[in-house]
């Protein structure tokens, strides 16, 4: 299985459209990375000219689309398994 088209626990959102969500919320990517060992996703927060992306607005939104998620220093993870 691709990993875009694994669907988030608990969701029924897969990751690609998690991350098509996240440009619609923040007109821009934040850095993301997939840890393939730990089935983990990282979301980093992200500064473009004029956009801010921080841990804590990723982190608000991953509430609101009721996804469980933990935070490390600057990041956002959410287990995939």
């Amino acid at each position: 299985m691709k990993v875009n088209n694994k669907l988030i626990p608990n969701t029924n959102i897969t990751l690609k459209e998690f991350k098509e969500l996240l440009f619609k919320e923040f007109k821009g990517y934040p850095m993301m990375s997939v840890n393939y060992k730990s089935n983990q996703f990282t979301i980093s927060q992200t500064f473009y000219d004029g956009i801010d992306i921080t841990q804590n607005k990723i982190s608000k939104f991953c509430k609101m689309l009721n996804i469980n998620h933990g935070l490390t220093y600057n990041k956002v993870i959410i287990n995939l398994i």
